[in-house]
């Protein structure tokens, strides 16, 4: 699967809301409220206003993002991007002007912490000696 392929774009005179499904990638420069899952890249640009949370591979903002991000391989806030809201990504590329005020979470990938949740601890505290 080509992950850099944009097969979606949101034109900055839009307005959506809705929960947002895409394959690939997406780019918006308009508005969008509710929620974005996408198997690619998503890219907000300087004109973009995000009110949603999103599920991606990568997320790219020049705009705004209110709501939680999560970045599976990398996210990116350019100088005029913001991002407002929980980040849980791989790695983090935050230019100088761009702005990040939440909670972050940073390393693996979520799908590398999942799985470091579910594996069986050791506990010694509960035997019996």
């Amino acid at each position: 699967m080509d992950h850099e392929r944009m097969e979606t774009f949101i034109g900055e005179t839009c307005r959506i809301e809705g929960t947002l499904n895409v394959e690939h990638g997406i780019t918006i420069s308009g508005k969008f409220k509710g929620h974005i899952k996408a198997g690619g890249k998503v890219i907000v640009s300087s004109t973009g206003d995000i009110h949603a949370d999103i599920d991606a591979d990568e997320v790219v903002t020049a705009g705004k993002i209110n709501g939680n991000v999560t970045a599976k391989k990398r996210a990116v806030i350019h100088g005029t991007g913001a991002i407002t809201g929980k980040l849980k990504t791989g790695k983090l590329l935050l230019e100088e002007g761009g702005i990040l005020n939440g909670d972050v979470n940073m390393g693996a990938s979520s799908s590398q912490a999942q799985e470091s949740k579910n594996r069986p601890q050791d506990n010694e505290a509960g035997k019996d000696l």
